[in-house]
């Protein structure tokens, strides 16, 4: 998947063993020719050498090549009408010419799991740095639904498409009525987080409903969740135009509103709803049209299709703008702004050094040229069934093992569970009003717990070691 030619690789590894000369340039150097390579043929590498595995699994130099990746142009395709273990595909944009390319581009099998995946959702899902957040909302059942009571019951995973690797979550405590959820990474503590957004309705006696909107956070670090609560979100929102929030510079983020549109932003790193930015000013009247956010590369793009005149036969038309500097409400920049006669076609990729788009709709694609605003050409692809209705993802991929990261999650839980199923020796001493509970395992650990009895009250005074010991 995703790999150079096969004539750079074997110059590469052959190099290495047969060129004495190259085992003299210093590792720095080869970092830095390893760093320009595909993720998918760097784990390939790791099999030429020792110095070449340690560069390559090395923390600091995963999370540098995943910033390399960002101008990744590959795309994910999945049938839209599938069913569950439909298979993906994926092909690269890079190399492909809008003026001469071909009509039609190669599509490749992914190969997804040596054990099957327990679920494989429809395209788009979120996705953070070649991860990518499978959750039941995104099955088949709930996509396109309308009414905002998914079934958010079932299986959270986190995957990662290029190692076939997934971690199941643990079940978070999610009610039905969810309105976002996605998937971010926290630079500071090297740590993946999920969120998940919903609204607990609490209906009284008295025929009185009352709301309280939660966020959920997931740290794979410390695997486990952790609740916000209403008081702790500064600015209300009661509608998202979309489930999937869309990573980008250390936060997700989701439009917001029924009238006035915001999009709201939510900090990975310090778990807060930190920032508001106002959509485009010259953005038409909407009446209800779908709004879409996505990121290429380092930019935050906004698509909307709508129409100029609501007369019967007046056609759609697609709209799509671009923050250049991200943070800045007035660095917004329209693309363009096209007539389309179908329901479903959205953007998928941005092609920036080539003022491209592509714009995708059930069965193919379409080139659209930004510049020139009137040259557009459509792009079948080659090895896909004829009744494949597509769904495209962007897509990059990913060093991040997941399988050493669970080694440790796993650590976690077994520590859980055994605290919970620990033998305890205690003994109590009682001197003046102050009681001391002292408890202690089959381990060298023990702590004391102090009481004051005052009266029919029982108040913890603190915890300290040394009072009495647990023999």
């Amino acid at each position: 998947m995703f790999s150079i030619p096969t004539f750079l690789f074997f110059f590469l590894s052959q190099a290495f063993y047969r060129t004495p000369k190259m085992h003299d340039i210093p590792l720095g150097i080869w970092r830095d020719i390893l760093l320009r390579l595909p993720a998918e043929s760097l784990f390939r590498l790791r099999a030429v050498s020792k110095s070449w595995k340690t560069i390559i699994d090395d923390p600091c130099f995963v999370k540098a090549h995943n910033k390399n990746q960002l101008s990744s142009n590959t795309l994910l395709l999945r049938n839209s009408i599938g069913p569950p273990f439909y298979p993906l595909y994926y092909f690269d944009l890079q190399g492909l010419n809008f003026t001469n390319g071909p009509k039609t581009i190669p599509a490749t099998p992914l190969n997804l799991s040596r054990h099957g995946l327990s679920l494989v959702a429809a395209l788009p899902m979120p996705a953070c740095n070649g991860l990518m957040l499978l959750s039941p909302l995104d099955h088949e059942k709930n996509r396109g639904r309308e009414d905002i009571n998914r079934d958010s019951k079932g299986i959270w995973e986190i995957w990662n498409p290029l190692t076939r690797e997934r971690l199941r979550l643990p079940q978070p405590n999610i009610h039905s009525r969810v309105l976002g959820y996605g998937i971010g990474y926290d630079c500071d503590a090297d740590d993946y987080k999920v969120v998940v957004i919903d609204i607990i309705d609490y209906l009284y006696d008295d025929d009185d409903q009352e709301s309280l909107m939660q966020t959920h956070v997931y740290s794979l670090k410390s695997d486990s969740w952790r609740i916000m609560i209403e008081e702790e979100i500064p600015f209300e929102f009661w509608t998202l135009h979309c489930l999937q929030g869309v990573f980008l510079n250390g936060a997700l983020h989701w439009i917001s509103g029924t009238t006035d549109y915001m999009i709201i932003g939510f900090d990975i790193g310090t778990e807060k709803y930190s920032f508001q930015l106002k959509l485009p000013d010259n953005l038409p009247q909407l009446r209800g049209e779908r709004l879409k956010l996505d990121a290429f590369g380092e930019c935050l793009f906004l698509s909307c299709k709508y129409k100029v005149s609501y007369e019967y036969g007046e056609p759609h038309q697609l709209g799509a703008w671009v923050m250049n500097d991200y943070g800045a409400e007035g660095s917004w920049i329209h693309l363009f702004s096209i007539n389309v006669n179908t329901y479903y076609i959205r953007l998928v990729a941005y092609l920036k050094n080539k003022k491209q788009v592509l714009l995708q709709y059930y069965y193919g694609f379409v080139w659209f040229d930004v510049e020139s605003c009137n040259s557009m050409k459509i792009v079948g692809v080659h090895g896909l069934f004829h009744d494949f209705k597509l769904c495209a993802h962007h897509f990059i991929g990913s060093l991040v093992r997941l399988h050493d990261r669970c080694e440790s999650v796993a650590d976690k839980r077994r520590m859980r569970e055994s605290k919970g199923k620990m033998k305890m020796k205690m003994k109590m001493e009682m001197v003046d009003n102050e009681l001391t509970l002292c408890v202690r395992d089959y381990g060298d650990d023990y702590y004391n717990m102090v009481f004051r009895i005052h009266h029919t009250t029982i108040v913890i005074v603190g915890q300290a070691k040394g009072a009495i010991r647990c023999e």
